[in-house]
């Protein structure tokens, strides 16, 4: 009778041990492939974001540099009535760019128009000229006068062209030639749009792991407007740092 007593201990002893080994292994199995998990959500995460910043840089990059290339030859292909032919050629090419402003002063000679509008709509370019500011979206103005008034390349906030109702970003650069001194002398500005939208199309096309129907990337301004987001209604209205009341 001592001996089963003993034995039946004996065996529930046995079987906590067994139990209690066997829940260890699963926790820390469970927090193994947590980690692994993790480290692979991260890993992905990083990969994709860079992705997305590379997409980003590339057209921001690129808006910078077709804009100043502009302002260093155009008073060139003004003065030999070549401007609609260079700058439509370059839209042409580079399909984010929404519209070029180009504006000269009519201290520069040997210009018939000193003002250019050109604008990306769908599969044409719009062009016009004369010799006055074009603005075509309603904080253009106040906008690009901001931009202007510090004679130094910058980017201008995001807002909308209501012409094609297109969210943008601008680039200004401004044009300089060398005076008597051999200073540079501010006489005009080009202004380029990027277009959100295109961006946002671009970044869309990202293929984000398996179930890419359910996972999306996104970029946000600093203050953490959204710029780009899978439902366009979210870009410049919603910020990732505010919750939309119910």
């Amino acid at each position: 009778m001592l001996n089963k007593s003993i034995a039946y201990r004996l065996s529930i002893y046995i079987s906590i041990a067994v139990v209690g080994v066997f829940l260890a292994f699963i926790i820390i199995a469970f927090y193994f492939n947590s980690e692994i998990l993790k480290n692979n959500i991260i890993n992905k995460a990083t990969t994709v974001g860079t992705q997305v910043l590379m997409l980003a840089e590339k057209q921001l990059v690129s808006t910078r540099e077709i804009t100043s290339n502009i302002s260093e030859q155009v008073v060139y292909f003004a003065q030999h009535d070549d401007t609609e032919y260079f700058i439509k050629k370059l839209i042409s090419k580079y399909p984010f760019i929404n519209a070029v402003h180009i504006n000269i002063d009519s201290i520069v000679p040997n210009i018939n128009y000193h003002n250019y509008y050109f604008l990306s709509d769908e599969d044409s370019i719009y062009f016009q000229e004369g010799n006055q500011f074009i603005y075509h979206c309603e904080h253009e103005k106040r906008i690009f006068d901001r931009a202007i008034s510090n004679e130094v390349p910058t980017w201008t906030e995001s807002f909308v062209c209501k012409i094609n109702n297109k969210q943008i970003v601008s680039y200004y650069s401004p044009i300089q030639i060398q005076g008597k001194d051999n200073k540079l002398i501010t006489v005009g500005s080009v202004i380029s749009e990027l277009s959100l939208l295109q961006l946002n199309d671009s970044i869309k096309n990202l293929k984000i792991g398996s179930k890419s129907q359910f996972n999306y990337a996104f970029i946000v301004a600093q203050d953490g407007t959204y710029l780009t987001h899978p439902n366009k209604d979210f870009i410049l209205n919603r910020n990732l740092y505010v919750c939309p009341s119910m």
